[in-house]
């Protein structure tokens, strides 16, 4: 495994996203002068800052109100982390995570007498996990370091949840591997198996290519000054047997443990069998079969659910888990949360809002559609203009209903779409195939109305329509309201305003007549 060529470090969020330290972070409530923004309360303007130093990632308070703490004592004086520390901001709690060093190569015996003296041993079964980037040496010599780094951090953001979500614990990040455990006194094997699933399904959105390691085994836990160490001759042969996954050839493998502790016996093909360095005896290897893999089979239409709004989501949900042959395997609100479902679900059709934000929705779009072949998109959503159909089928939806269509006409919307044809709604097929063909003026590449308008700025045109202030336009779109401003003056070039009262006015006219 080789080490990334700089030093790394970052901080888990409270709110599961990944935030990537450089030489300086500081943290506080206040916009502009913080590098790392979070809006929670107790929380100072300017709380404290993170340092890259010779010595490692260095925390300072820097005189903030409800004080800070490392592992729940107060941070009295700048003080090193380490991996796995966590931070407590006002009452906010956050982990520090940086890249270990590889483990010593020293005998099992050596390792534990070291470790007791750091701290008291104790044992536990654990099912022990080592996802591994292959050729990271190569992909820095094709793409510079910076570039390969930046993948290497796109790949633990993605495929941390798929360990964290079901159960997992990352206990280190050893160069460009991530090793992780669940303990079988606290953890199912469904969790572990659910896990490799999406792991696995995980590939194809991945920039870089992996190996899974899966063994099981007893593992000795105890405390040292690097934080939670986990040894023992079953980590050793974890480790270890990522070099036989490499000589075989295989992405992902099984020790003959890891099957028989998941019940997996006649679910897995024999991969072979090798010597593991430094442990005695000769180990038979297995990889998962194709339907262990594979997410779990549902009779019928498998769905996700995209809508901002959680009481409309499980009216939805409600209504067509009642409708025969379908079956919603999942819900989300943002787009994060929609690619990775996407990879750990593969539904047949993903319903989605086109909501406020329509810009970010139709690039949601396009990134489905380009990443799963099994997927296709069905807007469900109250905007009726032909101008977010158009864009909408553009981006790669095969289907536009709206919330006022009657019940049966979405089922057949939703069946029509996973069989991968196109459904429009009764109400806009007309007018939204005629904007699709075009006219002459559409077919000379001249746009008229609001269909000359960029993605954006239609988002900015509708909600001026609805009567909203800049400052409230900025808010719902996440843009500054610079940003709005410049729209409103590129919206009235294109449609000849001269002035902010006319535009408000045509807004107004055209809203009023593509409400829900």
């Amino acid at each position: 495994m080789a080490l990334p060529t700089t030093p790394e470090a970052w901080l888990e969020l409270h709110d599961g996203q990944t935030y990537w330290l450089k030489d300086q972070c500081k943290i506080g409530r206040r916009k502009g002068i913080n590098d790392l923004v979070l809006d929670v309360p107790l929380l100072s303007r300017e709380h404290a800052q993170i340092d890259a130093t010779p010595h490692g990632f260095r925390l300072t308070d820097v005189g903030s109100s409800n004080g800070t703490m490392v592992n729940q004592h107060p941070l009295v004086r700048p003080t090193i982390l380490k991996d796995g520390d966590t931070i407590t901001l006002g009452n906010v709690a956050i982990r520090f995570r940086s890249a270990r060093p590889p483990l010593p190569n020293d005998s099992e015996d050596d390792y534990m007498l070291t470790t007791k003296k750091l701290g008291a041993l104790r044992t536990a079964d654990c099912w022990l996990l080592i996802t591994d980037v292959e050729g990271y040496s190569a992909t820095i010599e094709q793409l510079g370091s910076q570039a390969a780094l930046q993948q290497l951090q796109k790949w633990i953001t993605d495929l941390r949840p798929c360990i964290e979500h079901n159960g997992g614990i990352i206990n280190s990040y050893v160069g460009d591997a991530i090793f992780a455990y669940w303990r079988t006194d606290l953890a199912t094997p469904a969790q572990v198996i659910t896990a490799l699933r999406e792991l696995d399904a995980q590939r194809s959105l991945s920039p870089l290519a992996y190996r899974i390691v899966v063994h099981h085994g007893s593992v000795l836990f105890t405390q040292s000054e690097r934080g939670e160490e986990l040894s023992g001759q079953d980590v050793n042969f974890a480790f270890r047997s990522e070099k036989i996954g490499k000589r075989l050839h295989n992405h992902t493998l099984l020790s003959q443990k890891a099957v028989e502790s998941l019940e997996l016996e006649g679910h897995c093909a024999p991969s072979g069998t090798s010597p593991v360095e430094g442990i005695p005896g000769l180990f038979a290897f297995f990889t998962p079969n194709a339907e262990v893999l594979r997410p779990d089979s549902k009779t019928g239409c498998r769905l996700l659910l995209v809508e901002e709004s959680s009481v409309l989501s499980d009216g939805l949900a409600h209504l067509l888990e009642n409708e025969a042959g379908m079956k919603v395997c999942d819900r989300a609100q943002h787009g994060p949360t929609v690619r990775r479902l996407c990879a750990k679900h593969q539904p047949d059709v993903v319903i989605i809002d086109l909501a406020v934000r329509s810009t970010e929705t139709l690039a949601l779009i396009q990134d489905i559609v380009q990443e799963s072949t099994s997927s296709h998109i069905l807007i469900l959503t109250g905007l009726s203009d032909v101008n977010f159909v158009e864009r909408a089928l553009r981006a790669g939806a095969l289907g536009y209903v709206l919330k006022t269509d009657p019940t049966s006409q979405v089922i057949e919307a939703i069946k029509t779409v996973a069989q991968g044809g196109m459904f429009l709604s009764r109400q806009i097929a007309v007018p939204a195939l005629r904007q699709l063909t075009g006219g002459a003026a559409e077919r000379m590449g001249v746009k008229q109305g609001p269909g000359a308008l960029s993605d954006r700025e239609l988002d900015v045109f509708r909600l001026i329509g609805l009567g909203q202030p800049n400052r409230e336009i900025a808010m719902a779109l996440g843009i500054s309201v610079k940003t709005v401003e410049t729209h409103r003056e590129n919206i009235k070039l294109k449609l000849k305003l001269g002035s902010a009262a006319e535009l408000a006015t045509l807004a107004r006219q055209w809203a009023e007549g593509r409400r829900e």
